[in-house]
């Protein structure tokens, strides 16, 4: 994520002090990021057994589960960022809001296709 990670720097033109709070969010929220993907993975395979035994109810239990974490997950993306927009100065507000337009490109870049 060296790629959102820059152009954020950049484009909210931080400071140093600013760029090592953002540095600090960031590890906060990948930790927090991959503790709930553990979790989603694990509620997947439970949801995905299901298949074994189709008119089990344990199977729209862990689907429940997989929708409640996939939620949590959301909310964690969106807290990080209201979290960003807290180390803006208030003239790097307006930035911050534009570049809120642009967050689900930045974000979801396809790798590029290796040649084959």
């Amino acid at each position: 994520m060296e790629g959102p990670k820059k152009e954020i720097i950049q484009r909210l033109d931080f400071s140093e002090n600013q760029i090592r709070d953002y540095d600090a969010l960031i590890e906060m929220h990948q930790a927090d990021i991959r503790e709930l993907e553990d979790q989603l993975r694990q509620q997947k395979n439970v949801w995905l057994k299901g298949l074994k035994n189709p008119e089990s109810e344990m199977s729209n239990a862990a689907l429940d589960s997989v929708v409640s974490i996939q939620r949590k997950i959301e909310g964690v993306h969106f807290n990080h960022f209201m979290e960003i927009r807290k180390i803006c100065t208030a003239a790097q507000i307006v930035d911050f809001d534009l570049l809120v337009d642009d967050l689900s490109k930045l974000f979801n870049k396809k790798p590029k296709k290796r040649a084959r």
